[in-house]
């Protein structure tokens, strides 16, 4: 799901409205610094990393 087109294409505008290119929430609530900095990185939010993101071991 990550990967398409369409999902791609929200992230300038989740980069900029400060809010997830998946679900389109507002992402400015992270439990670590690190979610944070994966949050720069591809724009999804806490809810969506839980979701999509393994926790690692």
């Amino acid at each position: 799901m990550l990967g398409e087109k369409e999902v791609i294409a929200r992230a300038a505008i989740a980069k900029a409205n400060r809010s997830c290119k998946i679900c389109g929430e507002p992402a400015n609530k992270f439990r670590t610094p690190r979610a944070e900095l994966e949050y720069s990185i591809s724009m999804i939010c806490q809810s969506c990393q839980d979701y999509y993101i393994p926790k690692e071991q």
